[in-house]
């Protein structure tokens, strides 16, 4: 390949979603590179043990229908959870194995880091462009920081499609800036490889300039995870 495989590139072949001339490009480097080789069969491993967990989640009662469902997700090591978001986050794919749930639009998990929880620590992720996933993720937040105090923290954090929610021409931005001015513990984070994405096609897309967008979301979202912080996925 002309240039350095990308991470984000090796979770979308692991997913499947590279073109057959991709593909053939990224095997063939595989060819030269054992170390790439090992990466893709572990995050291969990873997928399959991630599918395994899920599928054992227990159907709810009929009288609990309307409930949603909470599952903690418990990685023995924090390198583990890193490459855990790196099968299920970095292609922007978390959607597809975090929604377990058929009754709800939100799921929250657990901590990463065994031993360690961040109480008053939040992460609420977005991946969609949806309007109204992006105002319930704002209702979310607002519900947060009004229970949580001044001692609270939430990092707003999108990938894929999400980051379109940081859109200066977005309809839910007077909202989103009405946070902002009320609350100092609100943090917003765009991934620095979906805005590249959006770039790259040549859409006409401005950040709001609160937005910190300097690295990918996997990485954002992992260094927090790996620290104890909740997680919350609308």
């Amino acid at each position: 390949m002309g240039k350095p495989i990308e991470t984000y590139q090796i979770q979308a072949y692991v997913d499947g979603q590279l073109s057959r001339e991709e593909c053939l490009e990224i095997e063939a480097e595989m060819m030269l590179d054992p170390d790439l080789q090992d990466q893709i069969c572990h995050l291969r491993t990873l997928k399959s043990q991630v599918k395994e967990a899920y599928q054992a989640i227990p159907v709810p009662e009929r009288g609990d229908a309307q409930k949603p469902l909470k599952r903690v997700w418990s990685v023995p090591k924090t390198a583990a959870a890193s490459l855990l978001l790196g099968v299920v986050l970095g292609a922007g794919m978390l959607g597809g194995y975090a929604n377990f749930s058929s009754h709800s639009n939100m799921q929250m998990a657990g901590n990463f880091a065994p031993g360690v929880t961040q109480q008053n620590k939040y992460i609420v992720h977005l991946d969609s462009e949806d309007f109204k996933k992006q105002a319930r993720a704002l209702q979310e937040i607002e519900r947060l920081l009004a229970q949580g105090g001044s001692q609270l923290q939430v990092d707003f954090i999108s990938n894929a499609e999400g980051v379109r929610m940081f859109d200066v021409k977005n309809p839910n931005r007077p909202q989103l800036e009405a946070l902002l001015e009320r609350y100092d513990n609100l943090t917003l984070y765009a991934c620095k490889r979906a805005l590249q994405r959006v770039f790259d096609r040549g859409e006409a897309f401005e950040v709001i300039p609160q937005v910190q967008h300097d690295k990918p979301a996997i990485d954002a979202v992992a260094e927090r995870l790996n620290k104890g912080w909740k997680y919350i996925k609308i």
